[in-house]
């Protein structure tokens, strides 16, 4: 299978790469400059930041393999920010013409799932002593 040949995304500081619930889930990227901001309940009273990604991060990929609504807002963190849209076609071509662009985006999700994992403890655990002082 070719590997496509995709040009990369430039955004300013706000831009919107996908919103949450978005359906299009057909790529995800590689952030090649510039930072992303991930972020829960975008643009409410609620908004909480999830994760920020700098070059050589990826996002996305999670909608994109299981096929399932976006699960945050991806927002361009500053001017400049470039992505490499990684369509899930390029991906799956990507095990046998660049395994090791494979293994980097595993443990970018690895590491990321590993930093949530630890908020979610902390989280957890705060809310236990909180509960723990009543």
């Amino acid at each position: 299978m070719q590997e496509q040949k995709t040009s990369s995304l430039r955004l300013n500081k706000g831009d919107v790469v996908y919103q949450q619930w978005d359906t299009d889930v057909e790529c995800m990227y590689d952030i090649r400059c510039g930072s992303i901001g991930l972020f829960e309940s975008y643009g409410t009273p609620d908004q909480t930041l999830l994760a920020e990604l700098v070059m050589e991060d990826f996002f996305g990929e999670m909608d994109m393999i299981e096929g399932t609504p976006r699960s945050h807002t991806a927002v361009a963190l500053e001017d400049g920010t470039e992505l490499i849209p990684i369509t899930a076609e390029t991906f799956r071509s990507y095990f046998s013409t660049r395994p090791a662009k494979v293994l980097l985006i595993m443990q970018n999700l690895s590491r990321r799932t590993r930093e949530l994992t630890k908020r979610y403890i902390g989280l957890c655990r705060k809310i236990y002593n909180d509960h723990q002082k009543q």
